[in-house]
């Protein structure tokens, strides 16, 4: 049947094109119709290798900006911290006051770098004018009298370098998840195999990136300690103030979202439970949320992963999502929850127990399904849902803590599985 659809094609279209050859036309689209597996598997990963490739030069590029912009902090503070998932970073042009807002603490810290010798007074004053500035309930300027200040040495001495190299390490073992995750979606979508020692090379090239980058860390640190040691009277001192948020904060951030969350939650019938305890671990939702990995936004959607299917089964539109629409709430919610619905409809759809598959798709939706497979011993899901579906969901939930790759999977499924209970108990009040 194939076969005569390919001809009839090829002789409507030479109605449209008198110029194609008719002979040439066919025996193209026959020897497409009629690929050996052997042929179609290595076209497979011909595409695979070329489309990680893409991945890598556009996550280098990426990592690029990202340790620039980590190396102006270190220099100027004496720390790494920049805007990541959980994390707000402004500070004024002359990078001598920031506001920092850990939204998984719900704490404000203004920190302001002086010389040595300042006196409390200036400090004081500087302190205060950079808290009426931050973007936080002014409520809190009554109490910060009550507060005291901290005081630290800007330092590069050898265990700040040391958490510093521990950071680089931790990104890369989420990027080298990534990495297994991106193959096993491609796989499943193609339904080959993808081959170990391609996934294992890409994963190897990473680690040479990531030796490279902790080289360049160490490199600014013996910098930076050869300078302090030459010129001792640039000391500089960083003095803090941090205050906790109010305890309406996170009902607050959460309330601009909650109309595009139970949007999506009936677009792609996922409890909106589900969406917030997501958001909720993936970015305590801070929509400007940003990750090494890299991810974006308030469900922390990968463009070239997660977003790519999103936009090949949702918006039909084969090619990845673009990072700045990643930070408007509104495509970013459309984005993980259709993501989430590709999990539960598509790649893991044979597991029948509907609790044991949510199980299963919160740990994907970090790690991909290919690594859930692995913690029930098979590469493929679909050697993996025979063994799920006989277990109860309880057994399910205990095999996937046990034996998930990774430890960071491992944490993300007991808090998204217990928040998800949280916001249960708001949602039906």
């Amino acid at each position: 049947m194939k076969y005569y659809t390919i001809a009839l094609c090829v002789g409507l279209a030479l109605h449209a094109n008198a110029a194609i050859d008719p002979f040439e036309e066919l025996d193209n689209e026959v020897s497409k119709a009629f690929i050996s597996p052997e042929q179609e598997q290595a076209e497979f990963e011909a595409w695979y290798i070329a489309h990680m490739q893409e991945y890598a030069a556009w996550r280098s590029a990426y990592l690029k900006k990202w340790d620039a912009e980590r190396e102006a902090s270190l220099v100027s503070w004496g720390d790494t911290k920049i805007g990541a998932s959980h994390y707000s970073v402004k500070q004024n042009p002359e990078k001598d006051t920031r506001t920092i807002v850990d939204y998984d603490n719900d704490t404000v810290t203004v920190e302001v770098l002086v010389d040595a010798n300042a006196s409390a007074e200036e400090v004081s004053q500087l302190l205060k004018s950079e808290l009426a500035g931050a973007e936080v309930d002014h409520q809190l300027l009554e109490f910060t009298a009550k507060i005291d200040t901290v005081e630290r040495v800007v330092s590069y001495d050898v265990e700040n370098e040391k958490k510093v190299l521990r950071e680089i390490v931790e990104q890369t073992e989420a990027q080298l998840n990534e990495i297994e995750r991106q193959a096993d979606q491609l796989a499943m979508q193609a339904d080959v195999e993808v081959d170990e020692s391609i996934v294992k090379a890409q994963q190897q090239a990473l680690v040479v990136e990531a030796k490279q980058r902790m080289t360049s860390v160490n490199e600014t640190y013996e910098k930076q300690r050869k300078e302090a040691q030459e010129q001792p009277v640039a000391a500089k001192k960083v003095v803090s103030l941090s205050v906790k948020m109010p305890s309406s904060s996170l009902e607050r951030r959460i309330e601009p979202f909650l109309d595009d969350v139970y949007k999506q939650s009936e677009e792609f019938n996922i409890k909106p439970e589900l969406i917030l305890a997501v958001m909720h671990t993936e970015s305590s939702f801070n929509p400007a949320a940003r990750s090494p990995i890299p991810a974006f936004g308030l469900m922390q959607v990968v463009a070239t992963s997660a977003g790519h299917d999103v936009n090949r089964f949702v918006h039909k539109i084969d090619a990845p999502m673009n990072e700045r629409d990643l930070y408007k709430p509104e495509y970013n919610i459309q984005a993980g929850t259709g993501y989430l619905d590709i999990l539960n409809t598509r790649y893991l759809r044979e597991i029948t127990n509907p609790k044991s598959r949510e199980y299963c798709i919160i740990a994907a939706y970090n790690t991909g399904a290919g690594n859930v497979a692995k913690a029930f011993g098979e590469r493929r899901i679909k050697a993996a849902a025979k063994k799920i579906n006989a277990m109860t969901p309880d057994e399910v939930y205990s095999t996937l803590i046990n034996n998930l790759p990774y430890d960071e999977t491992i944490n993300y499924l007991k808090k998204v599985t217990k928040r998800q209970r949280d916001y249960s108990a708001e949602v039906t009040e």
